[in-house]
């Protein structure tokens, strides 16, 4: 008799052994519920081939895990999940938080307001205060510019960076302040800085 490769049995091989589906191989069999083709935790699918909370898993033979932004499980590369995916206090998408707020790394995730005292989050690198950070290249004469819009440091030439690549939060996706935000108090690089034209 012979072993499928997708099984692992134990005892002698007939009707006294053993067999348990080979978690890791990239292929679901048996009572396994996603195999990612590794047996790395905190990916979606397990070590025993479970899916972990919050997230979900499908295809076959091999697995593709995402987290389930909104299910109140703070997972992967979620910055918070406050148990919805409006937007409100916790990002859509689960890529962050408002602007004056505040959020733990719980499940479900507390967000609170805090104004012009909030924490810098812990996925950004704040700007230094009075300036901008990093420089500008150039190739044959002609100024290069290699700023990474939404990377949390005002490089080249952006206006504003908030760590983010959200329209209409005062600061765009290309790092220019959005239309009305230009003046006044506008958060640059988690550094509230006045900026008159």
């Amino acid at each position: 008799m012979t072993v499928n490769s997708n099984w692992t049995c134990t005892g002698a091989v007939g009707a006294n052994s053993t067999c348990t589906p080979r978690c890791g191989d990239g292929k679901i069999v048996g009572t396994e519920a996603c195999d990612d083709q590794n047996l790395v935790a905190g990916d979606g699918c397990s070590l025993t081939c479970t899916i972990e909370a919050g997230f979900t898993c499908t295809g076959t033979p091999k697995s593709t895990c995402v987290t389930t932004c909104g299910d109140g499980t703070k997972a992967g590369a979620e910055k918070c999940d406050d148990g919805s995916d409006d937007g409100v206090d916790c990002e859509t998408g689960c890529t962050g938080w408002e602007v004056g707020k505040t959020c733990n790394s719980a499940s479900p995730s507390v967000c609170v307001s805090c104004g012009t005292s909030c924490p810098t989050p812990p996925w950004i690198t704040p700007t230094p205060t009075g300036g901008t950070s990093g420089t500008a290249n150039s190739v044959n004469g002609e100024e290069v510019d290699n700023s990474v819009c939404g990377d949390g440091l005002i490089t080249g030439k952006e206006e504003c960076e908030d760590g983010n690549l959200i329209e209409h939060d005062g600061c765009s996706n290309k790092c220019k302040f959005s239309d009305g935000y230009a003046g006044g108090n506008v958060r640059v690089g988690f550094t509230y800085f006045y900026v008159a034209f």
